[in-house]
C-alpha cells in the first residue's frame, strides 16, 4: 500500500505539473529568469560555461544574461540550469520541473512518514499535491522545483543519518 501511494502521489504531481505547463505556458519559458536558465542549460548541453559576447550590446533576450569581459552567461547560480540540461539534450526541458515536483512529493511523504507516521504522511503528500504553489511552480522553469527537491533530499538524508542510518546518509545530505 505504501509503495503504491508514493508512486501515485509522485506520478500525479508529475502529470498535473506537466498538464499545467502545457495548458498555461505552452511547455515554454515565459519570463526573463527562465530565459536565463534555459540559455545556461543550452550552454551546458554544448559543454560550455559561456559564449563570446554578441557584437551588439544593445539587446539581450533577458536582463539576467550578463555580458562581461567579452563573455555572455547567465547571472544565476548554475544548479537549476544544470538540472535542465538533460531536458535540453532531449529537446524537452519542460519535463525537468515536472519530474522534480513528482520526486519532491515522494520525498515529502518519506520525510513526514519518518517523523509523524504513515497517516500524516498521506495527508501531507495530498496537501502538497493539491497546493497551488507546488503545482504552479512545478509547471515553470524557475529554480523552485529543483531547490525543493534538493532541500527535501537533504532533509531526508539528515533524518536518516540522525536515526542511525550511517555515513551514507551524511554523504547524501552533503551532496544535496
Amino acid at each position: 500500500m505504501r509503495t503504491i501511494w508514493m508512486i501515485a502521489i509522485g506520478f500525479s504531481g508529475f502529470i498535473l505539473s506537466l498538464l499545467l505547463s502545457w495548458l498555461y505556458f505552452d511547455l515554454s519559458y515565459f519570463e526573463p529568469d527562465t530565459v536565463s536558465y534555459l540559455f545556461q542549460a543550452k550552454l551546458f548541453a554544448r559543454g560550455k560555461l559561456c559564449l563570446p559576447a554578441p557584437p551588439e550590446y544593445g539587446f539581450s533576450p533577458s536582463p539576467h544574461i550578463n555580458i562581461l569581459n567579452g563573455k555572455w552567461y547567465s547571472k544565476y547560480p548554475f544548479g537549476n540550469a544544470l538540472m535542465l540540461t538533460p531536458g535540453v539534450l532531449i529537446n524537452a526541458p519542460w519535463l525537468i520541473p515536472a519530474i522534480m515536483t513528482g520526486l519532491t512529493l515522494w520525498l515529502l511523504y518519506l520525510i513526514v512518514e519518518r517523523v509523524y507516521g504513515r497517516r500524516t504522511a498521506m495527508l501531507a503528500s495530498v496537501l502538497g499535491l493539491i497546493s497551488p504553489a507546488t503545482l504552479g511552480m512545478g509547471a515553470t522553469w524557475f529554480s523552485e522545483p529543483v531547490s525543493r527537491f534538493y532541500l527535501a533530499l537533504f532533509l531526508l538524508g539528515l533524518l536518516k543519518m540522525g536515526g542511525g542510518g550511517g555515513w551514507i546518509y551524511a554523504l547524501l545530505s552533503g551532496f544535496a
